[in-house]
């Protein structure tokens, strides 16, 4: 039966300066001392927050007798049940906002909410895409807190104080207002609607935001003139993917690429193969393009059967390596057969080649130093990260 139950919420008393973990830390002590006899639900932003704590947490939980879980979109179907079901000691459950509302954990009696996540959004100058640390909405706040009174009364440490929480915006940022629309757009005009203007929203998206949208499929050859779709954007209408890489994966395979098309389309598609600590260091080999260098690294992983042990050397996280695989897979099983049979490049170039027309917006030339601009306006600074160091010309994938 629906019902809720009573949460007692507690706010910090000052800011926290302290490392995140450090913070997840001593409120999970507090917990056990004050005699926390359920399970704990602590809510961070990412992926890479979620293993600090991990390491963080796991002298307190041998001494404690705790199990430590994460729990974000990246698992797969396993290591997800391995944090839901019922088990005979206490848990500490490390997630994302995947746990906010789509998920029941039997047992959580507390919740530590740090009061941040990532939130994907779009650079309006740009086009380039972001994800940006952001303090949580109140509504957000007060849904994390509940999880803890979905079966009994609970308690939910908040790691900010009351003042942070009543600056917060209300509610969260539909996405509409602060994603790429491409894709939107896309099946909009697979449905036949020729003019946007004609549609009323729940929530307005920006008009630049529509336009800029508009303007990419008709330079990705999708859309026809007249507003409809074209061979081209019917067959990206029936891709499970983002505009972008399946427009490289169109013309990669055009080109007799086969196998090699969808894996990278999997790649742009899908999280870094890298492990947080692997992006932070300048690679060890330069080349013609970060994407192939991480096809090398795919191909790595395959022939290590994703052995998390072995791929940590490689500053591979198997977890994301398996999760490209899987799609990269899905989209092999898409692929008609090579639409070309004789290459006039090597395969490298004309895989870059595809990138290009996956993202004629994106060019950049180097201006001075790591300094580019970009051709549709704006500058962008290379990473020391990138394996493409010595270009005068770039095709930005990612920013």
């Amino acid at each position: 039966p629906g019902r809720v139950h009573p949460v007692e919420i507690e706010f910090a008393k000052t800011v926290d300066r302290r490392h995140l973990e450090d913070q997840v830390y001593s409120a999970t002590d507090r917990l056990i001392d004050e005699g926390l006899q359920g399970h704990v639900l602590c809510f961070l932003p990412g992926v890479g927050e979620i293993r600090r704590c991990e390491r963080a947490l796991s002298g307190l939980a041998r001494r404690a007798q705790l199990e430590l879980y994460p729990l974000h979109g990246r698992l797969d179907a396993r290591e997800v049940e391995a944090a839901l079901r019922p088990g005979r000691g206490r848990k500490v459950i490390l997630a994302t906002n995947v746990a906010e509302s789509s998920l029941t954990i039997d047992g959580v009696e507390a919740v530590i909410d740090v009061g941040l996540a990532r939130v994907p959004s779009v650079n309006s100058q740009s086009g380039l895409p972001t994800l940006r640390l952001s303090p949580i909405s109140r509504a957000s706040a007060i849904q994390r807190a509940h999880r803890a009174g979905r079966q009994g009364p609970g308690r939910c440490l908040r790691l900010y104080t009351q003042l942070d929480y009543r600056g917060r915006p209300a509610h969260p940022v539909p996405a509409l207002l602060r994603e790429d629309l491409a894709s939107l757009v896309l099946a909009l005009r697979g449905a036949g609607v020729l003019d946007l203007d004609e549609l009323r929203w729940l929530d307005e998206p920006p008009p630049r935001a529509l336009t800029q949208a508009d303007t990419l499929l008709r330079d990705l050859g999708a859309v026809s003139p007249a507003g409809t779709l074209n061979e081209v954007g019917q067959r990206l209408e029936r891709l499970p993917l983002p505009v972008r890489a399946g427009r490289v994966f169109l013309e990669a395979a055009r080109r007799g690429l086969g196998p090699l098309a969808a894996d990278a389309a999997a790649l742009l598609s899908e999280r870094s193969l890298r492990t947080a600590a692997a992006e932070r260091e300048p690679p060890p080999v330069r080349g013609e393009s970060d994407l192939l260098w991480l096809l090398d690294l795919l191909g790595e992983a395959r022939r290590a059967r994703f052995r998390p042990g072995t791929l940590r050397g490689l500053g591979v996280d198997a977890m994301s390596a398996r999760s490209v695989d899987r799609v990269a897979q899905q989209l092999k099983r898409q692929l008609r057969g090579p639409e070309r049979q004789a290459r006039s490049e090597p395969p490298d170039l004309e895989l870059r080649q595809a990138l290009l027309v996956g993202h004629p917006d994106r060019v950049a030339k180097r201006q001075s130093g790591a300094r580019f601009a970009l051709a549709g306006g704006g500058g962008v600074q290379l990473a020391p990260e990138s394996t493409v160091q010595e270009s005068e010309w770039l095709v930005v994938l990612d920013a």
